[in-house]
């Protein structure tokens, strides 16, 4: 009997008993089906709906243990799971299943059974749930459903919904999330471009682009042109041009058309020469820095209004190539002081005097890329150009272009650049690499050109659905590279043929009693899980080989599995006076039975006659540089990874000589390597990271005591080789230490075991290593090699660089006196700063006082403790808000800020960068006060539920506090309706919102009322106009409720009497007194404060959870200084549904 499970991947909450009691039994095979309603098995004959029953069908047909009378107590327990909100009530289920395994394995008998199953199922279901079980609280709970969830079967239903949804992702028609900003745009006429400059390799970061471009173009069945923009002579080559088409070939991209700027030559110069004559562009001789200075100070040109006549002059002189051509320039002329700097005049045209590789000398003068771009995206028909948003603020110059020339308009679709931890994709760092010698050329496996991850074993799907799944994701962060070897590893773990090698150090010759006489050969799969990967030949001989490592484990007696053949007994070992096992004698044991097992080992058979084995290198690779992210005034020579290549001799088994180039494998116990061609006889294989953090930590931070026993033979001689050239190595701790000596507990003698024990004893990691306090030489390099200062860490200086208010309502970077900390404060060491309109706001009103500093959001990381403090420690990552600009040793924006320790929440390790956390500040702290303080909204809190369908009004769904309000809302029981802008509206549901509205719309607030059935009770007003108030007071229901306005009430916004209106400030949350100006004051208001102390011990565990989010994160480059830069973006209503950060550390 077998039978078919059709369910839908996108089933919330999915039927996960029923698919994997579907698999563990093999009675059905899965079928996804996006357009399947609910679960449906279809078995002899029989159509079943409901899970409960499917789970027992299949449980019967797969001959499950019979269930015991508790089996229906089970599954009535699984049936209300799913309905359980309330906080307490989850819990004590979860505890009484925890006693019950406190000492079973499975919950009913001795063997799974179907009540395992839809348990399980109801467990794995509920996100909820399973955050509460990674607490460590259940143990039993938790060991009883890792098993479950560890085994082949489970793995195999996981990994089908994964493949089902990632299909879903690609389906033209499910691709909503990517065809959300291709605004009108139609099937069959959508035109896209990857526009690359002909001057080097393509990197990662191109190949997204590159990605998306071909995505949208088949995803609406239109084109997409490749064109190269060859503008600039100086650093182009039809050899690049060349590569880099190879490379989008290695990407499996290819154009529908291949088109250069320089067709468009003569176009380009006449649409110059119109704009001159209509007095949109002028010719200017400014030289260049002060040009620059110019621009940045909002100074017009003298130039700026020479005669029509006097420019074309110029322009003439510029396109003959004369020595007075070369002075001279062509100028937009846009604004002399736009606060959008890429608006002031920018360069439209510029002399170059080297020929094209294209056009030869035929011009002397070349048009900008962003004079080009938009006009030949306007000739070749583009609809759609795809920019990643470092180039948002030369949008409006884009657009200026093609308005100021009447041409046909372009959609612009922004996307976030795509950044990678310890990686650098600047081609003149690159550029410095190749040529100091440093890597091997632009193909090197630690490059991050398509070449270099393509030759590290990167696969294209892996890497298409990588980049599918960053989708129009406008954060700008640098990311981990896990993910994408994960799922790389998906991608080639089912098809990766499965050989051995063995690490060729200190290599131990075993003899076998009870092998073959002579050696023999047998065929077994290259992949036990796949067969149609092929067989090879495994040789088996009464002399073989293990490694080292391998046998300094064996005890003596052990029994062991050799893959492949069978257990063996450990009968002797012979041991040099060093401590090296030269030799070991085992007898073969082949009724034992493997899994009984602790040690299954790969072996080889030692060469004879033509059973020779290959000699091959395995090299790893370490990233190229020292810090996550180099900052613009990093010096890269000071942060070159000492040794970045490891390279191991090992011998592997004669089957790896079929391999091709390029083949990837698997080396059983070590990883998946790519064939990477053979050198001086030697076959060498690249290691390809898998995602684990083993795998892509970085190796140039000292390794733990764990990893240096596992690897101190094979690496001993590149430890010295890195003390040598200053890399800290895992024998010196990097500190020296004043604390007095103590004797061990049980002195120096083995540790006693006090019970009984069948495991098998392993060495004391601690034992590989003789720890020294290092010299003061050693500490010398480290700080000159890491650039980090790490003996210096706990110092605090007197003074800090420091965003302060200034006379005149101006701000300036400045020296200023770090913080004196009180009993119960901590001060931090700021990493990332977050802005807010209150910031800006501070500096126009005036509020901001001369000599304080500005900002209120901040990361970082403890220094200094008060006496008083226990809450946190030195060295915690924590987040918090403090009033910028009101007092002196208050503010956020500079490298130190002080604040109350009970004000601040750890951020859980592994959960949130700085970035990430920084955006956590005022806007999450006034959604938290005007949702839960008792003289506010008064809502239910979290972990608490609402009773019932109760629906809240936020709106301004979009903004930063909107953001957090409905996050918040929906985690305490409410259903949200909110407003938003149209482009917003799939941010703020994936947020939770049950009813999103147009807040422009003229019936929003009927449609309101007609959605929550006009019960609306309680709303929050985060943006404040009278607009805004008016509509908050409207939805309410007749009878009255409750608005939370974020700035103070307009009395007659609304004439209804019935609705009580509240303002609230989030600086009373501080405790502090403080004053806006007479008749502006405000008293310490301690309710507030200890609201929000009893709220913020909660957050921890709700960003763990991952209940709550960060906002989306637009990284602004440059720092402190860049702060009045990014303030006066904001001033100018550009900031959208995203939050400033600015990196402090």
């Amino acid at each position: 009997m077998s039978g078919v499970l059709t369910l839908t991947p996108t089933a919330s909450p999915f039927p996960w008993a029923a698919a994997a009691i579907a698999t563990y039994t093999g009675k059905a095979s899965l079928n996804f089906d996006t357009d399947a309603k609910g679960v449906t098995l279809e078995i002899d004959g029989s159509k079943i709906t409901a899970e409960d029953e499917i789970v027992q069908t299949l449980a019967k047909a797969g001959g499950l243990a019979d269930d015991s009378a508790k089996t229906a107590a089970y599954f009535a327990l699984a049936k209300t799971l799913p309905t359980v909100t309330a906080f307490p009530e989850i819990t004590a289920a979860l505890d009484s299943l925890d006693d019950h395994l406190a000492f079973r394995t499975f919950l009913v008998g001795h063997d799974i059974t179907a009540a395992d199953w839809i348990v399980w199922g109801a467990l794995k279901g509920s996100v909820k749930i399973v955050g509460l079980l990674k607490n460590n609280k259940h143990p039993h709970l938790l060991r009883w459903f890792s098993h479950i969830e560890s085994l082949e079967s489970t793995q195999a239903a996981i990994a089908g919904l994964a493949e089902a949804k990632s299909a879903k992702a690609r389906n033209n028609k499910t691709a909503a999330s990517f065809a959300l900003g291709l605004q009108n745009a139609k099937e069959g006429e959508v035109v896209t471009r990857f526009p690359p400059e002909p001057s080097g390799y393509l990197h990662i970061g191109h190949a997204k682009a590159a990605m998306l471009n071909q995505y949208f173009a088949k995803m609406y069945k239109g084109k997409m042109i490749i064109r190269f923009d060859d503008t600039n002579p100086t650093k182009e080559r039809t050899e690049f041009e060349e590569t880099i088409l190879e490379d989008l070939a290695l990407l499996d991209i290819h154009g529908d058309k291949i088109t250069h700027t320089s067709d468009y030559f003569d176009q380009l110069y006449e649409y110059a020469l119109q704009m001159i004559k209509t007095g949109k562009a002028y010719a200017d001789n400014t030289p260049q820095e002060q040009m620059r200075k110019e621009r940045f100070d909002g100074i017009a040109s003298q130039h700026r209004d020479d005669s029509v006549e006097d420019n074309l002059k110029h322009f003439a002189e510029m396109t003959s190539g004369s020595e007075e051509g070369t002075k001279w320039c062509i100028r937009a002329k846009i604004s002399v002081d736009n606060p959008n700097k890429a608006l002031r005049d920018p360069v439209i045209y510029r002399t170059n005097l080297l020929p094209h590789h294209r056009t030869g000398d035929k011009w002397k003068v070349y048009p900008t890329y962003d004079f080009a771009c938009p006009i030949v995206d306007s000739i070749e028909g583009v609809t759609h150009a795809l920019r990643t948003n470092e180039y948002r603020d030369r949008n409006p110059q884009y657009n200026w272009m093609i308005e100021a020339l009447g041409l046909r308009p372009v959609h612009i679709w922004d996307f976030s650049r795509l950044n990678f931890i310890y990686t650098l994709l600047s081609k003149r760092k690159l550029h410095w690499f190749v040529d100091t010698g440093l890597v091997r050329g632009w193909d090197d496996p630690r490059f991050p050109t398509v070449r270099g991850i393509r030759r590290r074993g990167l696969t294209v799907e892996a890497l298409r659905q990588f980049m599918l799944a960053q989708g129009p994701s406008q954060a700008i962060v640098s990311l981990e590279w896990d993910s994408l070897w994960t799922l790389n590893k998906k991608v080639i773990d089912p098809i990766a043929p499965r050989f051995w090698a063995l690490s060729k150090a200190n290599l131990v010759p075993v003899t076998v009693k009870g092998g073959p006489e002579k050696p023999e050969v047998k065929n077994v799969p290259k992949h036990k899980k796949n067969p149609e990967v092929g067989e090879k030949q495994t040789v088996y001989s009464s002399q073989i080989f293990v490694e080292q490592e391998d046998a300094v484990s064996f005890e003596d007696q052990e029994e062991v599995t050799l893959m492949d053949w069978g257990n063996a007994i450990v009968r002797s070992k012979t041991t040099n006076e060093s401590g090296v096992i030269t030799a070991i004698e085992m007898e073969l044991h082949l009724e034992g039975d493997f899994r009984k097992t602790k040690k299954k080992i790969t072996w080889l058979a030692q060469p004879a006659g033509e059973h020779a084995l290959v000699e091959t290198t395995l090299l790893d690779h370490d990233y190229l540089i020292t810090k996550k992210k180099l900052e613009e005034t990093d010096d890269v020579k000071d942060f070159v990874t000492p040794v970045t290549e490891f390279r191991e001799d090992a011998l592997a088994d004669a089957n790896v000589r079929t391999l091709a180039k390029g083949n990837i494998i698997q080396f059983e116990r070590k990883g998946y390597y790519i064939f990477d061609g053979t050198v001086d006889g030697r076959m060498e294989f690249i290691h390809i990271p898998d995602g684990r953090a083993a795998s892509i930590a970085s190796k140039a931070a000292p390794a733990t005591p764990a990893e240096g026993a596992k690897k101190e033979s094979a690496a001993a001689a590149q430890a010295e080789e890195g003390q040598q050239r200053g890399q800290l190595t895992s024998k010196e701790t990097p500190a020296d230490t004043k604390m007095y000596k103590l004797a061990k507990v049980y002195g120096e003698d083995e540790v006693p075991t006090p019970v009984e024990t069948k495991m098998y004893k392993v060495k004391n990691v601690f034992s590989w290593f003789k720890w020294s306090v290092p010299s003061s030489s050693t500490c010398e390099r480290l700080q000159r090699r890491t650039g980090s200062q790490i003996l210096k860490a706990m110092e605090v200086p007197k003074t800090m660089k420091a965003l302060v208010v200034q006379e005149g309502k101006q701000v300036a970077v400045l020296n200023h006196p770090v913080p004196e900390i009180g009993d119960d404060d901590i001060l931090v060491k700021t990493v990332a700063v977050a802005q807010n309109p209150t910031d800006y706001k501070f500096i126009d009103s005036g509020r901001g006082k001369p000599g304080t500093v500005l900002g209120c959001d901040w990361s970082g990381n403890v220094v200094k403790l008060g006496q008083n403090v226990t809450s946190v420690k030195v060295g915690d990552h924590v987040a918090g808000f403090v009033m910028g600009g009101m007092f002196p040793d208050g503010g956020a924006f500079a490298e130190y800020v002080k604040t109350p320790a009970e004000l601040t929440w750890v951020v859980p390790p592994g959960t949130l960068s700085h970035e990430e956390a920084a955006t956590m500040g005022c806007a999450f702290w006034t959604a938290i006060q005007a949702l839960y303080h008792p003289t506010r909204l008064s809502l239910v809190e979290p972990p608490e539920k609402a009773a019932g369908d109760e629906w809240v009004y936020i709106h301004g769904g979009s903004s930063s506090v909107g953001q957090f309000a409905i996050q918040l809302a929906v985690l305490s029981g409410y259903k949200v309706a909110t407003t938003a802008s149209p482009r917003n509206f799939a941010l703020v549901r994936s947020l939770g919102a049950a009813a999103v509205f147009d807040y422009a719309d003229p019936a929003v607030v009927a449609n309101i009322k007609a959605a929550s059935g006009d019960s609306i009770r309680a709303a929050l007003d985060t943006i404040g106009l009278r607009s805004a108030q008016a509509t908050c007071v409207e939805v309410i229901a007749p009878g009255g409720g409750k608005v939370v306005h974020i700035l103070q009430v307009i009395p007659d916004a609304s004439a209804r009497t019935d609705v009580e209106r509240i303002y609230t400030l989030l600086y009373w949350a501080l405790g502090r007194a403080f004053s806006f100006g007479p008749g502006a004051e405000h008293p310490v208001r301690p309710e507030d404060r200890a609201h929000m102390v009893h709220f913020l011990k909660k957050v921890p565990g709700l960003v763990k959870d991952g209940l709550v989010k960060p906002l989306p994160v637009k990284l602004w480059e440059g720092g402190l200084a860049a702060i009045p830069d990014g303030l006066q973006y904001m001033r100018e209503g550009l900031v959208r549904a995203e939050k400033i950060v600015y990196r402090v550390a």
